[in-house]
């Protein structure tokens, strides 16, 4: 596992370390502009192409992510990270989604793309405002925050907290996590192929 953090970011370091472990499989959790320059090191070291499998996160896996300001180096980076797997929460689609998409390019005044982590950071504050206002309505008053606080977490932990928002169903399991989906994807020439679905109930699913 290869972590490079956005303020710890040491690239030379993390390529020291790949060649020492002599592994050919990394997880890459970064942002995007340091998995351009650990991708420019490892290619340097000869650690991309045939006996290698890199996958990452949502975080770089991105649309053009070898694109930079030189030519030359986008052509290098874009072959070098053909066959990349990434993998990112699955958003699905539904009339709630499309609905935040209108008014979010609405506000922004122009057709900009919508990212996936603006849907997921809009029903996680829906989820806690939803939780809160459930709260106050059973009763509780708006300066007890301990109170609410502790309905909240009762909420999730024993009331199986269910709710359909912009990215699907969103359900909580008792550890307050959400169990979702997640889709898989492959660098393939110009584009992000989305190529299987993963679940708890079905795991893998081949598309």
């Amino acid at each position: 596992f290869i972590e490079v953090t956005y303020k710890t970011t040491d690239i030379h370091e993390a390529i020291s370390d790949i060649l020492e472990s002599g592994t050919g499989i990394f997880l890459l959790a970064c942002y995007a502009p340091d998995a351009r320059g650990l991708f420019t090191e490892a290619i340097r070291h000869d650690l991309v192409g045939n006996g290698y499998v890199w996958i990452g996160t949502d975080s770089w896996m991105i649309p053009d992510i070898w694109v930079t300001e030189n030519a030359t180096e986008t052509a290098i980076l874009k072959e070098a990270m053909q066959g990349v797997i990434g993998t990112s929460p699955s958003r699905g689609e539904n009339s709630y989604g499309e609905q935040f998409s209108i008014n979010y390019q609405s506000y922004t005044g122009d057709d900009t793309e919508v990212f996936s982590h603006s849907y997921f950071s809009y029903d996680s504050v829906y989820i806690l405002a939803n939780l809160i206002d459930s709260a106050l309505l059973s009763g509780i008053n708006a300066s007890d925050v301990p109170s609410i606080n502790q309905y909240i977490v009762n909420k999730i932990t024993f009331g199986n907290f269910t709710h359909i928002g912009t990215t699907g169903n969103m359900t909580l399991n008792k550890f307050g996590d959400r169990e979702m989906a997640y889709d898989i994807f492959n660098i393939q020439e110009d584009e992000l192929v989305k190529v299987a679905l993963w679940d708890l109930e079905n795991e893998i699913q081949i598309r």
